[in-house]
């Protein structure tokens, strides 16, 4: 049903191209698409590849889009990480096209304004303690184990820090990773925060952001916590290192005393020039990751595909 309806509304609106999103939709909008009579179709896929960590039907998908994306017009990726990664599936890399995530940076608070306080006190938070966070939902892939190890590390140096982590799955329930907590003896260190609304105070409340994955594409956490003017510290995955483009901002490898003396490095600055750095990463953003950039993009492969058919 849901393909005939499709089908119908297609061949009524008879658009010059049709745009999918992500793997699902991807082939169900070429096969109805291509029924309907569209002569341009997009694929647009906003992840890295499927991993051992996704569903034997998101890496069955993968291989059969891979396949079919011979006969699609332009494939948008998100990431340089998912454009190596799908073209290792067999994606052409002719109709690829990579075109960032893109943000609108007015609409964050700034770690250094005065939404700052308010974000303390909805956290309970008090003004002047140390806060590192995290924003990711429970999943081996992105490396809560190593942030906890970490923190337990780094509050031998600071020990009234506070580790805000929020996300789905990221309560008291959780009860693997309440033992993760109490293994690396964080138990009055950490505050559970559990999946957000609107994660715009969170990332106010913050002194520093961190994200430890073992995988990423475009990390959105990291451009929305550079929005904020928050300093970042991020495991060298993905598009990490081409988002924040800062060597003092990424970590290489697994280890927790790595990413633990990368905290403290930034934790030890100046209060000046902590907030410089979060100024530097929030121009960053705005420069390269805006909306109105990444807009001009997609406007770009459009054109290219009207003007060519």
């Amino acid at each position: 049903k849901g393909a005939m309806r499709l089908w119908r509304q297609i061949k009524l609106m008879q658009p010059d191209i049709l745009q999918t999103w992500l793997y699902h939709a991807d082939l169900f909008g070429f096969i109805v698409g291509r029924m309907a009579g569209v002569s341009q179709i997009i694929w647009t896929i906003r992840r890295s590849g499927p991993s051992n960590q996704d569903s034997r039907l998101i890496r069955y998908l993968a291989k059969v889009n891979a396949f079919l994306a011979r006969w699609v017009d332009t494939v948008i990726v998100n990431s340089d990480r998912g454009a190596k990664d799908h073209q290792a599936l067999g994606y052409p890399q002719s109709s690829m096209r990579v075109i960032d995530n893109g943000f609108d940076v007015d609409a964050f608070y700034s770690r250094w304004g005065s939404q700052h306080a308010q974000a303390r006190a909805l956290y309970s938070l008090e003004p002047d303690v140390f806060v590192i966070g995290l924003l990711a939902r429970w999943n081996l892939v992105k490396g809560h184990e190593l942030f906890l190890a970490a923190a337990s590390q780094f509050i031998q140096e600071k020990p009234d820090t506070v580790f805000i982590l929020a996300g789905d799955r990221i309560d008291r329930s959780n009860q693997v990773l309440m033992d993760l907590i109490e293994r690396y003896g964080l138990a009055n260190n950490v505050r559970l925060l559990g999946p957000l609304k609107d994660p715009r105070l969170f990332y106010a409340a913050c002194d520093l952001f961190a994200l430890t994955s073992h995988a990423e594409g475009f990390p959105n956490v990291i451009a929305e916590a550079m929005s904020s003017e928050v300093p970042c510290v991020a495991a060298d995955v993905g598009d990490c290192q081409r988002v924040l483009g800062d060597a003092r901002c990424l970590v290489s490898g697994r280890d927790p005393s790595t990413f633990c003396q990368a905290w403290l490095a930034i934790a030890r600055m100046p209060r000046e020039d902590r907030k410089r750095l979060g100024f530097e990463l929030r121009n960053r953003v705005e420069t390269q990751f805006s909306l109105k950039t990444v807009r001009r993009c997609y406007e770009d492969v459009y054109h290219n595909l009207t003007e060519s058919d």
